[in-house]
């Protein structure tokens, strides 16, 4: 596999009236080859896809971070949501088991409630921007960005 983590940000979008409750927002971009059919992202304690991203000798610092960054954030959010712009686009089948070009097949880690996302080898994206939204708990603060994010 060869995925890598490019770049992300992070970022609260609502601190809603005059409770302690924020939302938020962390957008990292993801290159691949089109063979990589496991983005076991929501995986951050043994998944592949973190396994290759940190190993990638240009980017793996950031993924590092990214992975260090989403850990402290699922331990603080009630709701984790989530887009995948290119799925939308160019993916025309979410199925229980992708066997035809643009199918894949989508699933929240159990533990994390982040996506992982199975491909078709030979058709799985090769860039794509992940898009996770948390709702994070009354009186818990957002999880600071590593030097490695920006806000």
């Amino acid at each position: 596999m060869t995925f890598a983590v490019t770049a992300y940000k992070t970022f609260p979008l609502v601190s809603a009236g005059c409770t302690r409750r924020f939302v938020q927002r962390v957008e990292f971009d993801v290159t691949a080859a089109n063979t990589d059919t496991d983005a076991d992202i929501g995986d951050v304690a043994a998944g592949a896809f973190w396994t290759d991203a940190e190993a990638d000798v240009t980017h793996g610092a950031k993924a590092t971070a990214l992975k260090a960054h989403l850990t402290a954030l699922y331990a603080i959010a009630s709701e984790i949501k989530w887009a995948v712009p290119v799925l939308d686009a160019d993916y025309s089948k979410q199925i229980a088991t992708p066997v035809l070009a643009n199918e894949f097949n989508v699933a929240r880690n159990a533990t994390s409630k982040i996506p992982e996302f199975t491909f078709v080898s030979g058709s799985a994206p090769t860039a794509f921007t992940v898009i996770i939204d948390a709702d994070i708990l009354e009186a818990s603060n957002p999880v600071s960005p590593t030097s490695s994010g920006t806000i």
